[in-house]
């Protein structure tokens, strides 16, 4: 990303707050900014009287959480029937189904998933799934500081317009739409159930970094969530991310179908690591810029350099015949190349596009219903890890306490400290993960 791009970024990240503060009577921390609201709590009403589809989506999501434990309390919670033990199953194999998922990125990658993790996911959730991959990558890390490797970073900041650390990943501007409608989706859906189960909720709003948008929040009465039945509560905090999982899996099906009208004009970009779709033509290629030029080649010897612009693009084309000469029509005027032996030049180029705005329209349109599909998808796995932010610690808290209580355990603090144990467990798989970015640093 070039310095004025991110000097753009930064300024956009930072300066409106002060803005919003004088015109607007924001909150404001920092270059962050807290937009807060009772609009909108009336339609949470009117959402949450599907309460027969919210109930089973959000308690399908213990399952999706934690696997075989969240299955276990769902039946041990009630009668112990033939008919509840149907119901669980049939909860288990929509997780299982859910989960198989997890293969979709094999779509777009050669990366295939390890299956010691897919069993994991299978019997403890996604909240153990990532966990597992966090201490999988972690021990990679750790052998390749012993074996004097360069270890590659685990985790990285997915923003919008910024290269993953450690990689040469970047995601696009427009990936923006995908942070929103999931940061949305999932914040709803934790109001409407909240309403559902008769919990008030405060506010809702909106937390930014200047004009991005990088949190969501509804404000239920805290008090009141903490006396309210444990099944309850769990399902306020369960039900957000498979509200991601399930518009994920519905833009998915969107993203694919578009893909499929689209497929005669529109490929994937073979440049490209992340999915960028490009029309197959050349019509809108306008120049060709040389990336690398091989020591001692035809190009270098006949005075072709990196950074040089040629016109004549069929050059793609042209057959590749040894020791034929080859002009090139560069921005320093007709050079003719002769091909070596192997009928090569010795050189590398990128091309240079200009696309119209229709074209342009179509191609960020595509990208970003997969970037909603798949923010949705990572967003929803990665918010049940049991870790003291996210909403998979609320729920494995109160899952450890309901196994206590049957096992015995009368400490009522026994969830609590469960989960402080695997938060400072998962902070030091985290640093691990990260440690290669910070040292290559420096």
């Amino acid at each position: 990303m070039a310095f004025i791009d991110i000097l753009i970024i930064l300024v956009l990240a930072t300066l409106p707050a002060y803005f919003f503060k004088k015109k607007l009577g924001i909150e404001i921390y920092g270059p962050l900014c807290l937009w807060r609201t009772k609009k909108g709590l009336k339609l949470l009403d009117r959402l949450s009287r599907y309460k027969r589809f919210l109930t089973a989506l959000s308690e399908i999501g213990f399952i999706f959480a934690f696997g075989v434990i969240g299955a276990g309390y769902l039946f041990l919670r009630t009668k112990r029937r033939l008919k509840d033990l149907l119901k669980v199953v049939l909860a288990y194999i929509v997780f299982l189904a859910g989960a198989s998922v997890v293969a979709v990125p094999a779509i777009f990658t050669s990366d295939a998933v390890p299956a010691e993790l897919l069993v994991t996911l299978s019997i403890g959730g996604t909240g153990f799934f990532i966990l597992h991959a966090l201490l999988l990558n972690s021990w990679i890390i750790i052998q390749d500081y012993l074996t004097g490797a360069a270890p590659i970073p685990g985790l990285g900041l997915l923003v919008p317009g910024v290269e993953i650390p450690g990689s040469p990943i970047s995601i696009p501007l427009h990936a923006i739409f995908g942070l929103i409608v999931l940061i949305v989706v999932h914040e709803v859906a934790h109001g409407v159930v909240a309403r559902m189960e008769q919990i008030k909720v405060k506010s809702m709003g909106l937390l930014t970094a200047g004009i991005f948008p990088i949190g969501a929040f509804t404000e239920p009465d805290e008090k009141q969530l903490k006396r309210v039945q444990t099944i309850k509560r769990m399902r306020v905090f369960s039900v957000g991310s498979m509200s991601n999982f399930v518009f994920g899996i519905i833009f998915l099906v969107l993203f694919l179908a578009l893909l499929q009208l689209v497929q005669p004009q529109f490929v994937q970009d073979p440049t490209s690591i992340v999915p960028s779709y490009i029309p197959l033509t050349e019509e809108y290629t306008k120049y060709l810029t040389i990336t690398f030029v091989q020591n001692n080649s035809p190009a270098q010897n006949a005075g072709i350099s990196p950074g040089m612009k040629f016109y004549n693009i069929d050059l793609i084309y042209a057959e590749k015949t040894p020791f034929a000469n080859q002009p090139l029509v560069t921005d320093n005027g007709t050079i003719t190349v002769q091909r070596n032996a192997s009928g090569y030049l010795g050189l590398s180029y990128m091309k240079n596009i200009e696309y119209p705005p229709f074209v342009l329209f179509e191609k960020y349109l595509i990208e970003s219903i997969f970037w909603i599909f798949i923010l949705n998808f990572l967003i929803g796995v990665i918010n049940y890890l049991p870790f003291a932010i996210f909403d998979g610690a609320r729920i494995f808290e109160d899952l450890i306490e309901f196994y206590a209580k049957r096992l015995g355990i009368k400490n009522k603090k026994t969830g609590r400290r469960v989960v402080k144990v695997l938060t400072v467990f998962i902070l030091i798989l985290l640093v691990i993960n990260a440690l290669p970015y910070f040292i290559d640093k420096f």
